[in-house]
């Protein structure tokens, strides 16, 4: 069953999820990390697709100039409970890079 009658509506329960109906919770920076992340996110429930923002022939060069490799998006409705799911992740990378920035200072 697909979204026509209403493009503006939320999808109801066991509709297909078109792209339309998604918006991103993660900017990956990197395939396997967007990869656990939808792993993540299903495992509490939620559908989860990525899009990738790679162009092929370009090796990585839009990743650069964009920061990202692509999002894992999840349905409008999700977008709060997705966010919540991935909180605590959220704060472990950014403490990560926290601790490699000041170690970089100190050596």
């Amino acid at each position: 069953m697909r979204n026509d009658e209403d493009p503006g509506r939320e999808p109801r329960e066991g509709e297909e999820v078109e792209w339309l109906d998604l918006h991103p919770v993660f900017d990956a920076p990197d395939e396997a990390t967007a990869i656990h992340v939808r792993a993540l996110l299903r495992g509490g429930g939620i559908e989860a697709r990525i899009r990738s923002k790679q162009i092929p022939g370009f090796d990585g060069a839009y990743a650069m100039a964009l920061g990202y490799w692509g999002q894992v998006m999840v349905p409008r409705r999700e977008v709060i409970r997705a966010k919540a799911l991935l909180e605590p992740l959220l704060r472990e990378i950014e403490r990560a890079q926290q601790d490699e920035s000041g170690e970089e200072e100190t050596e």
